[in-house]
């Protein structure tokens, strides 16, 4: 509705326009009879989704305009006065289901009801799972005979009771009926919670490609209240894990970061990401002439630092390391976000990081590797 409709007194007819009105909206659909109702019993017009509004108050008010309504139709024009009749009968009907409203626009006091599925509503019709949602809980240890239609489903196929109840009391808290559709954007946040609340999970993932977490590591951890960082320091830790595996003997990583000289070598790389380069040559780590642009799989002996990047332009990346060494029987993959994990096989690590990228990482895309 474009334009607010007249709103006249009891002495006054309505106009030719909105008579118009009247006779197209009593035709169509429930919402657009709601509509005319607002603008005609409301001082100014409003907006659709402030009169989406569900206090019970409001209600009342409007039915009772309905019953005392100010719009005045002329008797002569039988098919005005019908549709009138009509329009008073959508909107009350409307009205007597006020369940249908699903916003609050001033009353701070009203609770949202929880989210359910039910048949008369199109918007909740039960929709098979995409196939990748599936999967993603399938990494994180999920069984199913069947996908989930909705959050009970979901729950009774946990790899444990504490992970069920956890789901069970994110819906309580975020108002959500354990019935209601399981979506892909709620699965997919689902997915992260669990990863954040259970990150033994990925223990589980390594172990299901014969791989085990050799050393547990986090970032965040590493930086503490270190403002310098505080956009992350994946890429100069990774570089500086693979180029510690490069020397004779290697350095351990994780005894020299935290050593005065280790930090510092972390930091100056943040501080300025000119030297990188620099790092790189003198380290014996590869340009990035020799990186491939398009990540597939590791082949061979060497030193791998994988990049993930955005899928949309400003999103954030990352980098993780990785190390194939057929003679030592070392295959290793490093996240800067959870620790090193460690392999038998060539084909072991280059499943796990396929699976764990799509489940931890599933909004960045592998797309170079750098050999070294």
């Amino acid at each position: 509705m474009e334009q607010a409709l007249e709103r006249k007194t009891n002495n006054s007819s309505i106009s030719t326009k909105t008579q118009e009105k009247l006779v197209s909206v009593a035709n169509t659909d429930l919402k657009l009879s709601r509509m005319v109702g607002e603008y005609i019993f409301h001082s100014r017009p409003m907006k659709a989704d402030q009169v989406e509004a569900p206090y019970n108050t409001e209600i009342m008010n409007l039915k009772n305009s309905l019953i005392k309504s100010l719009l005045q139709v002329n008797d002569k024009n039988v098919k005005v006065k019908d549709a009138h009749t009509t329009w008073i009968k959508n909107c009350t009907e409307y009205l007597n289901h006020h369940t249908l409203n699903t916003k609050t626009a001033t009353d701070t006091n009203y609770e949202k009801p929880p989210l359910t599925e039910t048949s008369n509503n199109p918007k909740n019709t039960t929709k098979p799972i995409p196939e990748k949602v599936v999967k993603a809980f399938e990494l994180l240890g999920a069984k199913f005979d069947t996908p989930p239609k909705n959050y009970r489903g979901l729950c009774e196929s946990m790899p444990s009771n504490e992970i069920g109840s956890f789901i069970k009391n994110r819906c309580e808290n975020n108002k959500i009926d354990l019935n209601a559709p399981l979506t892909p954007r709620m699965a997919y946040k689902t997915i992260d919670a669990i990863q954040n609340k259970f990150p033994e999970l990925h223990c589980n993932l390594a172990a299901s490609h014969q791989g085990e977490l050799q050393v547990e590591f986090n970032q965040s951890d590493f930086l503490g209240a270190n403002t310098l960082g505080k956009e992350g320091v994946c890429y100069p830790l990774t570089l500086k894990w693979l180029a510690d595996h490069n020397t004779d003997p290697p350095i351990d990583f994780f005894n020299d970061i935290n050593t005065l000289e280790g930090r510092e070598e972390i930091m100056s790389l943040v501080a300025n990401p000119k030297s990188i380069d620099l790092y790189k040559n003198n380290r014996g780590l590869a340009d990035e002439e020799t990186c491939s642009k398009a990540f597939e799989r590791i082949e061979g002996d060497g030193k791998y630092l994988l990049k993930l990047l955005g899928k949309e332009s400003g999103m954030k990346g990352h980098a993780m390391g990785a190390i194939a060494d057929h003679n030592n029987s070392l295959y290793l993959m490093f996240d800067p976000n959870r620790g090193v994990f460690a392999f038998k096989s060539e084909q072991q690590l280059n499943s796990f990081i396929t699976d764990y990228s799509s489940v931890r990482y599933r909004d960045l895309e592998s797309a170079e590797i750098s050999f070294g």
